[in-house]
């Protein structure tokens, strides 16, 4: 199991009310990208190729150091390892001109790059050196030199708030923004976990966590040794839709996950640590296709880490080995979802309490817990079921299940589902299991 290191990055991009004219700007900030590019293509290192822009470059009379700097760095993110050449502008430009949809001073417009300028923390500078967010006005003023403003009004949008809250934490020297300028667009980029709202207090070491598969999502809450909420997400209808109704139902989904954590005042959100690459599974095209293509894990991981952080819910990545296996052995009686479901949330739990708030002394391989002794109930149980004379661990359970073919999974019956989330619309079912007070937590 993994502390939580997410880099949580977020763009905003804002239409401008009209146009704003900054060609001169681009043409010598692309010049230089451009140049920067073929020097580094030669070898040569940044700081070298910065020297050369000062030396051998005409005509940038509007870029100072600090711009030249930024185009240098862009030129960088062109380079490849398998990559001598780049089409600047996109190849799909490229082939319009070609084929004479646009004519050669479009094209030359388009490849021009945008302005681009990253952010210091600095109470000086509030968030930007060259850029200075207004958002009451709903406006960002461009700062090229000292003599010039020019000022870059946008329309309103429904993030607008987090510009607001952005431009207060800048002017006190808590963050920064980086800035892409172009004449009809600004993009806006920020660390989003600044934007967390102060007001959510959870509950310490609540847990609220997921099990992730193609068909079904599992969702628990756990408090301490008793799961106060149960809840499956089933897919199938889902997975049968167009691409755009299963974008719009998955952000549904990390919204109502991320509200049941909210109303629960969970400290932690959970899910498996997993890194699933295409690949032939050998059960056939049909669960190639659910793995390999209808299963959008992490669309779905990467906005609940994105609204974790705004809200200030810890997310835990946890291992998911056994997970399942253990889960089900544990909790006979819940659906083999729920069951691994409980499992993770145990598992972050443990791992919260040795490492992180160490109110629980560390026992080595007991998170995962493969390797553990079997509970006496659960050794003559599954002795008298699998006809066998020896059971001490986990992992010795798990061996005779897999050697005989024995069926251990309590499987949900999607029949069984209660309602449709959000409206009747929606391709999205849900399923409350029953609670028990207590789980086998040991």
């Amino acid at each position: 199991m993994l502390p939580p290191l997410y880099n949580c990055i977020i763009t905003i991009k804002l239409e401008l009310t009209e146009l704003i004219d900054i060609e001169n700007y681009q043409k010598q900030f692309t010049a230089i990208r451009n140049f920067a590019f073929n020097r580094l293509i030669e070898g040569k290192n940044p700081n070298q190729v910065e020297q050369l822009v000062k030396t051998q470059l005409n005509n940038i009379d509007l870029m100072d150091v600090s711009f030249q700097k930024e185009a240098v760095n862009e030129a960088r993110t062109f380079i490849r390892d398998d990559q001598k050449t780049v089409v600047f502008g996109g190849k799909k430009n490229w082939r319009n001109y070609n084929k004479k949809l646009i004519t050669k001073e479009e094209y030359q417009k388009r490849k021009l790059s945008s302005i681009i300028v990253r952010g210091e923390t600095s109470k000086k500078h509030k968030g930007n050196r060259k850029f200075k967010l207004d958002a009451n006005n709903n406006q960002i003023i461009f700062k090229p030199n000292r003599n010039t403003r020019i000022c870059c009004q946008y329309k309103k949008t429904k993030r607008d708030w987090m510009l607001f809250k952005l431009q207060q934490l800048c002017e006190l020297g808590v963050t920064y923004f980086t800035v892409r300028l172009k004449s009809d667009y600004i993009f806006i980029t920020f660390d989003e976990s600044i934007l967390r709202k102060n007001e959510y207090k959870p509950i310490k070491k609540r847990i609220c966590a997921i099990d992730l598969n193609p068909n079904y999502i599992a969702v628990v809450v756990r408090h301490g040794k008793s799961i106060i909420h149960k809840e499956i997400i089933g897919l199938h209808h889902l997975n049968k839709a167009s691409t755009n109704k299963k974008r719009h139902e998955d952000n549904q989904i990390v919204k109502r996950l991320i509200e049941t954590a909210k109303h629960y005042k969970c400290e932690y959100f959970a899910f498996e640590k997993l890194n699933i690459e295409s690949s032939d599974k050998g059960k056939g095209k049909r669960f190639n296709r659910m793995c390999n293509n209808d299963w959008r894990r992490k669309r779905i991981t990467v906005g609940i880490s994105k609204w974790c952080n705004i809200i200030g819910i810890k997310i835990q990545e946890v291992i998911p080995e056994y997970s399942s296996f253990i889960g089900q052995i544990r909790n006979e009686e819940d659906y083999d979802s729920i069951a691994a479901a409980i499992e993770l949330s145990r598992r972050a739990w443990l791992f919260a309490s040795y490492y992180q708030d160490k109110d629980v002394q560390e026992v080595k391989g007991n998170i995962v817990g493969i390797q553990r002794k079997l509970p006496k109930n659960l050794v003559d149980r599954w002795k008298k079921r699998l006809d066998v004379k020896k059971l001490t661990t986990y992992k010795s359970l798990y061996l005779e299940i897999k050697k005989l073919g024995y069926s251990y999974r309590h499987l949900f019956d999607p029949k069984s589902f209660s309602f449709r989330s959000k409206s009747a619309k929606s391709l999205v079912d849900v399923y409350h299991p029953p609670l028990q007070v207590f789980t086998n937590f040991e």
